[in-house]
């Protein structure tokens, strides 16, 4: 497995525990959107350019501006 694929998932897996320990939704809800990032570039290095597109515009933008507009909505930003 090349360095960077190994890279790219241990960054992951670092965001998610991250994500796990924070209190605040809405940074969670940017971390997450960073982690999904991070996946859009581990498909485009293993010649999946057509998944990262997708990856990046959904799941990365639009799935973190709805979370970013229901958690400032709710205003319940803290558990």
């Amino acid at each position: 497995m090349p360095l960077i694929h190994v890279v790219l998932l241990l960054l992951c897996i670092a965001i998610s525990l991250k994500i796990l320990a924070l209190k605040d939704m809405l940074k969670a809800a940017v971390l997450l959107g960073v982690m999904n990032l991070i996946v859009a570039l581990y498909f485009y290095a293993v010649n999946a350019p057509d998944l990262a597109v997708t990856q990046a515009s959904v799941n990365a933008a639009v799935a973190t501006a709805i979370f970013v507009y229901a958690i400032r909505r709710s205003g319940e930003r803290y558990e």
